[in-house]
């Protein structure tokens, strides 16, 4: 009831946490109750793999993960573009590439969105973080870059600021 009543005074809906599979994950259920119509849910990016997009009433229903990071993250890949997309804009942005100054060996089968820092010079370093909950790493990191699944090394990555 809530979510119906959200969406007749919203133009577009978005909504944080609730979105994976535990046992308060109720938004992705609640939206096919009212006969809305996913378009994607889980997709195979980390940070936030549940990210949920649904379209229910001619608007945009968009889920973002509970986690800072994966909010964060997910506001910036997917919110920015639909919202704008959805209001008529069609801009491509392209992100400018950048080289990593002390890259890491880690290896991840999904799109990861590494949070990084630019320092003074203008080097780009990963910020060392504990996962998607961890704030003090998402307030030290100046954006993040996207590294594709099965890659490392140092580059160049497309990287987004904050």
């Amino acid at each position: 009831d809530h979510l119906a009543a959200l969406l007749d005074r919203s133009d577009e809906l978005i909504i944080t946490g609730g979105m994976s599979a535990g046992d308060t994950d109720h938004v992705p259920a609640a939206v096919t109750a009212l006969g809305g119509e996913t378009i994607f849910h889980r997709l195979g990016i980390r940070p936030g793999k549940p990210v949920f997009g649904a379209h229910l009433r001619n608007k945009l229903i968009l889920g973002l993960p509970g986690n800072p990071v994966s909010v964060a993250v997910t506001a910036r890949v997917c919110g920015g573009p639909l919202l704008q997309r959805s209001g008529g804009k069609r801009v491509a942005e392209s992100a400018p590439l950048v080289e990593l100054v002390e890259p890491s060996d880690k290896l991840l089968h999904l799109i990861w969105y590494r949070l990084v820092s630019v320092d003074q010079t203008g080097g780009v370093r990963l910020v060392d973080n504990r996962g998607s909950g961890d704030l003090v790493a998402l307030a030290r990191s100046t954006g993040f870059v996207r590294i594709p699944a099965g890659a490392t090394g140092r580059g160049p990555w497309p990287f987004t600021a904050w």
